[in-house]
């Protein structure tokens, strides 16, 4: 009666697994949907199953049910072999519509017979290194501790044997078998004979399955070693190559410092002799004049006079020679001497083009962008610079602020000297330059006494504009400053973030270009330039430039933060070209950007490709009537002009 039972249990599950719908031919369903569709008509699939463990293991990843007939993929993945041959159905089927449209049953059928298909594994998608069909599926073998906990599964469930019983059944068929029965020691399992037999055959095919993985893992690993000495080989060779490269390079750098310290030493030979030569020549002439035989007392003294300046001038070139100190820079391969003003190329020609960049902004922005910018002038010992300006009543004329001298040197850059200064004894940081033309003054501001100091055009200190009254608040570290068309005054207030338009005869409020007394849209201003009718404001807190018109409406703004172009980190200056294009030195991304006058990005100069010219923090910016573009550079201590658009 239990055997029949049992029998009767068996059948009827085999049955309800057979007559499971396998997907359609045109179905499109994702195995997810599948496997929800069959849960639904699989009886055995209940909620007491999914919180046994043991149903987990022996749960199909295909049909999400009990498995049946489980064959095991190489990958060691186990699945119906009724599921696997839907799957294969499946893809057969989509490989199908790759190639042509639509294809029949019979052609279907006919390729899932006789042309073996890539199988991946529904599990973990790994290719199968073996050629599959819908017959040869039947030929993979089946997973024996799966069997093992089917048939425990089902003995459990229908005729659990008593603890005490001596009898053994046949994993396989269940047919009693009698002690000592065949035990396999890899499974450890019991069999009967003839189960045995095809337990050893089944053994015996994975044998032959474990041999093709090492013959395939063998020649893997000797692809890969291949792989691997072809790869050291390139990079020997990448080694080398980069090795001879760089010492050529170092021998090139090596002969061009060479170079440089003979010039200088043969230029400071030439004026050595010279000054021998000087000395000696005055020496003579002063031995030469018989002193009492000058009849003339007012010859006497002019004379004296002649020979006493020209002897102190002499004294003091020796002197100054005297303290000529050379560097070499390392990291540059440069060789300099101390208070050297040099230029890359003294006789270098400028660039001259048939068409005028002046004639439109479309002009000027491809002028801009296709110009390759080259310095023409160096001066690296420029003490501390911060803003500068050119004089519009003496062009060739360059005004530095330094803000460790606590002067502001005045450049004639035609020579390349330094011709003069504006100092006054308060001055303790000058920071940034103004001009009036029509009234011919020049005005400093200073970071650290909280004020605006105003000198003639001959240099002349005149005044200082620093209290504000009562209502409005003094000065705070003020640093960008420019003239309006009116030839009021615009200085960035930077302490207080605001901008101010002043009188500049006593320095009283006219207007707040932005905002109210207690809130304006400005945070640490820096710079400010004015073109026209517009003031063009670097925001530095904000990281961006502000367009206003003088009577205080906002036209436009540009620029966020960050490194690309259009952005900033850091506007610390800002000027105009002559036709309104605007240059913002983007300090803290070590630049400059270059912008139409309506915004628009043009292009940037970094000069990335050589160490020596790139920025470190631009601190003053001005491009002259022919476009010149001049900077400062308050971390390298340097001033650089580069080459301009000659012949207007």
């Amino acid at each position: 009666m239990d055997n029949t039972k049992k029998k009767s249990s068996k059948i009827m599950y085999n049955r309800s697994r057979s007559e499971m719908p396998l997907p359609q031919e045109n179905s499109d369903e994702k195995p997810i949907a599948r496997a929800n569709s069959l849960r639904e008509l699989n009886p055995t699939n209940n909620n007491s199953d999914l919180t046994n463990p043991l149903e987990k293991i022996l749960e199909c990843n295909l049909c999400y049910s009990r498995l049946l007939d489980p064959r095991m993929l190489p990958c060691q993945h186990t699945f119906c072999l009724s599921c696997l041959q839907g799957h294969v159905k499946l893809l057969t089927k989509r490989m199908m519509k790759k190639n042509q449209n639509p294809p029949s049953a019979d052609e279907i059928k006919a390729i899932m017979d006789t042309v073996p298909i890539p199988l991946p594994c529904p599990t973990c998608k790994k290719m199968i290194n073996i050629k599959c069909s819908y017959n040869t599926l039947t030929d993979l073998p089946r997973n024996i501790y799966i069997d093992n906990l089917l048939n425990l599964m089902e003995n459990n469930c229908t005729s659990p044997t008593s603890p005490s019983s001596p009898t053994l059944r046949c994993i396989k068929c269940q047919t009693i078998v009698q002690l000592p029965g065949k035990s396999c020691g890899h499974c450890m399992q019991v069999f009967c004979s003839v189960c045995w037999t095809e337990h050893l055959s089944t053994l015996k095919s994975s044998l032959g399955t474990l041999l093709e993985h090492l013959l395939e893992s063998e020649v893997k690993l000797n692809n890969r070693i291949a792989d691997f000495k072809v790869q050291c080989e390139n990079i020997s060779l990448g080694i080398n190559k980069a090795t001879k490269s760089y010492i050529e390079k170092l021998e090139k750098q090596k002969e061009n410092s060479l170079q440089q310290l003979d010039d200088i030493n043969k230029l400071e030979q030439r004026y050595v002799e010279e000054l021998k030569n000087r000395i000696k020549k005055i020496s003579g002439e002063i031995k030469s004049i018989n002193f009492d035989d000058i009849g003339n007392e007012d010859h006497k003294v002019n004379t004296f006079m002649k020979y006493h300046t020209e002897t102190s001038k002499a004294l003091d070139d020796v002197s100054q020679w005297g303290d000529i100190q050379l560097f070499f820079d390392e990291n540059t391969f440069k060789v300099t001497h101390s208070n050297q003003i040099y230029s890359d190329d003294t006789n270098q020609t400028l660039n001259t083009d048939n068409d005028n960049p002046f004639e439109s902004i479309e002009s000027m922005s491809v002028y801009y962008r296709e110009k390759e910018f080259k310095t023409k002038l160096v001066w690296n010992k420029c003490p501390r610079p911060a803003g500068l300006g050119i004089p519009p009543w003496a062009p060739n004329h360059l005004y530095i602020a330094t803000t460790n001298r606590k002067i502001v040197l005045i450049m004639d850059r035609s020579i390349s000297k330094v011709i003069g200064k504006l100092t006054c004894p308060q001055m303790q940081c000058p920071q940034n330059i103004a001009f009036c033309e029509k009234r011919l003054e020049v005005y400093v501001t200073d970071k650290w006494k909280h004020c605006i100091y105003v000198f003639n055009h001959e240099g002349d200190y005149m005044r200082t504009l620093s209290n504000l009254g009562s209502r409005n608040g003094e000065l705070r570290s003020p640093e960008g400053i420019a003239v309006t068309h009116d030839d009021n005054i615009v200085v960035c207030d930077t302490g207080n973030d605001r901008v101010l338009i002043l009188n500049p005869e006593n320095g009283e409020q006219v207007s707040l270009l932005a905002g109210t007394l207690h809130k304006t849209p400005f945070q640490v201003p820096t710079g400010v330039a004015v073109f026209g009718d517009k003031i063009i404001v670097s925001d530095t807190g904000n990281h961006n430039v502000k367009v206003y018109l003088t009577t205080g409406k906002l036209l436009f703004e540009f620029g966020t933060f960050g490194t690309d172009k259009s952005q900033f980190r850091t506007a610390e200056v800002v000027t105009c070209d002559p036709m309104g294009f605007i240059f913002v030195g983007d300090s803290g991304n070590g630049r400059i950007q270059i912008f139409t006058p309506d915004g628009r990005f043009v292009r940037k100069i970094s000069h990335p490709e050589n160490t020596a010219e790139k920025f470190s923090w631009i601190s003053g910016l001005a491009v002259s009537s022919q476009l010149e573009i001049i900077t400062t550079d308050y971390k390298q201590k340097c001033l650089r002009i580069f080459n301009n658009y000659n012949n207007m």
